[in-house]
């Protein structure tokens, strides 16, 4: 179940919000202005995503390579 806030509300019950988060009981967004800005969800889920450890690092992407090539081609 996904519970919508407005983000000023968050104070007085997002303790109380958090742990029926942690407990899985509820998802919570955030809105602003009516728009959602933010996505309260459990760890886990995060975790577990299918995404999660998909990324592959290959060194450095920002130091010049050795190699010389003509971007104008």
């Amino acid at each position: 179940m996904s519970k919508t806030v407005q983000r000023s509300e968050l104070g007085p019950e997002f303790a109380a919000i958090v742990d029926r988060v942690t407990e899985g009981q509820e998802e919570l967004v955030v809105t602003k202005d009516g728009r959602s800005i933010a996505k309260v969800v459990p760890i886990g889920d995060l975790l577990h995503s299918p995404m999660a450890g998909s990324v592959l690092f290959e060194g450095d992407i920002i130091s010049p390579i050795e190699e010389a090539w003509d971007a104008a081609r």
